[in-house]
């Protein structure tokens, strides 16, 4: 596949969803009349007719349907992983750790250690001083 393709994919599947050229291209951003030229070019490209269409009316073709339902869930798959990649941007690459070291036998610096792994995702691990 070329990767030129993605946009006219993304377009056909919402022209499909819409039935309408005008409605799509609202959702997407461009003109219907460069919405149509995408969807135009790729079924050149594909030497396939997707869309019937009237002055009225836009409707898949057998073939449209049926590649339609093969690209829907792998664009779906494709925006799946980009919103797991911006989930895990905002997470640190590993855990914070902290070593609490207690320079006294009181119950001040386990109370400060205790403070900081319920305020933070920082793994800590007590040890005592010699």
């Amino acid at each position: 596949m070329d990767p030129a393709q993605l946009p006219a994919l993304m377009g056909f599947v919402s022209v499909a969803r819409h039935g309408s050229f005008t409605r799509a291209a609202a959702e997407t951003g461009v003109t219907a009349s460069a919405l149509s030229q995408n969807i135009r070019s790729l079924e050149t490209q594909l030497n396939v007719r997707l869309f019937n269409r009237t002055t009225r009316r836009v409707a898949l073709t057998e073939a449209g349907a049926q590649f339609l339902a093969r690209v829907r869930p792998a664009l779906g798959e494709l925006e799946a992983a980009f919103e797991a990649l911006d989930e895990t941007r905002d997470q640190p690459a590993t855990s914070p750790r902290a070593i609490c070291v207690s320079t006294c036998r009181g119950s001040r610096a386990s109370c400060w250690c205790s403070r900081i792994s319920r305020n933070s995702r920082a793994v800590i691990r007590r040890s005592a001083s010699t």
